[in-house]
């Protein structure tokens, strides 16, 4: 029998609204600001050491206790604007967080090893809230799927579902999948978003990746490896979680290690996986052809 492919988009708003009927959620501040989306404003939300992190609130119009859903990233939280305006008209109130040391917030970036203390903490400051009714989603892709993992995994109880795109919840496997060190990735990311320092031009890049000691390339950083070693407990993990990739994703591998390492040891009562033809994220964006493939 003959199969005809299509091709279609899904809105984003599409694909998160899906996650928390999934996971049975309800649609349904002084300085904020009305917008036609609802109100905004930003909070700095003080961590036990007094750090404060930027956080980013987006309520309903009317006033009153709503679900909420949260995004932590090292990528400036203003970017991602389109997700809170999305759920605000929704009946959702979406907090948009920056980790420490990154866009508005206070600190010192350190990749990966602040996520769950803080991530914890700014989970209880929103139960605390006015406009919170005590449910809480997480949403991650990439660096935000690790930090929702790193909340997810102890078992908060404000914490009713996840959705989870292109991201890793075991950092060891992450860092250095079969055991070798992923540089490829890891050394311009690096470079990129947590060094502090411009990234070298293109053409010093095939001397950088042959250059040894790596040390002398990630100086600041040396506390990541002792994290790593961390083992992760997705025992911990017991609510609906919506999991999507795609083939041509370098991390997809580290999506099916959570998917199954959640099945096999996880209490999450419902679990789905989406793949699809994309490159990283690319289930966010429009675009069409990965490398040579359309």
């Amino acid at each position: 029998m003959a199969m005809t492919l299509t091709r279609a988009r899904v809105p984003r708003r599409t694909l998160i609204l899906a996650m928390l009927a999934f996971a049975g959620f309800p649609s349904g501040t002084a300085g904020a600001q009305a917008t036609d989306q609802g109100q905004v404003e930003t909070v700095m939300v003080p961590m036990a050491d007094g750090v404060q992190l930027a956080t980013d609130v987006y309520r309903p119009a009317e006033d009153g206790r709503y679900p909420a859903v949260m995004m932590r990233t090292p990528y400036d939280a203003s970017q991602a604007s389109w997700l809170g305006e999305g759920l605000a008209t929704r009946g959702f109130v979406v907090v948009l967080q920056d980790v420490r040391g990154q866009g508005r917030s206070e600190g010192h970036f350190m990749p990966f090893a602040n996520e769950r203390g803080d991530g914890t903490a700014t989970v209880d400051w929103i139960v605390e809230q006015p406009w919170s009714n005590g449910q809480l989603a997480l949403w991650g892709a990439s660096y935000h799927g690790f930090a929702a993992f790193e909340i997810a995994m102890t078992g908060h109880p404000a914490v009713g579902a996840m959705f989870h795109i292109s991201g890793w919840s075991d950092l060891a496997r992450f860092l250095a999948h079969g055991g070798a060190f992923q540089l490829q990735a890891h050394l311009y990311w690096y470079y990129a978003y947590a060094s502090g320092q411009p990234a070298p031009p293109a053409e010093a890049w095939p001397q950088i990746f042959r250059t040894v000691p790596l040390s002398d390339f990630f100086r600041g950083a040396e506390g990541v490896w002792d994290l790593a070693a961390a083992p992760s407990d997705h025992a911990n993990i017991a609510v609906p979680v919506m999991h999507v990739t795609g083939w041509y994703d370098y991390i997809y591998p580290n999506v099916l290690q959570t998917y199954d390492a959640m099945a096999e040891t996880a209490q999450a009562p419902h679990q789905r996986l989406v793949i699809g033809p994309w490159s990283h994220n690319g289930v966010l964006n429009s675009w069409t052809e990965v490398g040579d493939a359309e």
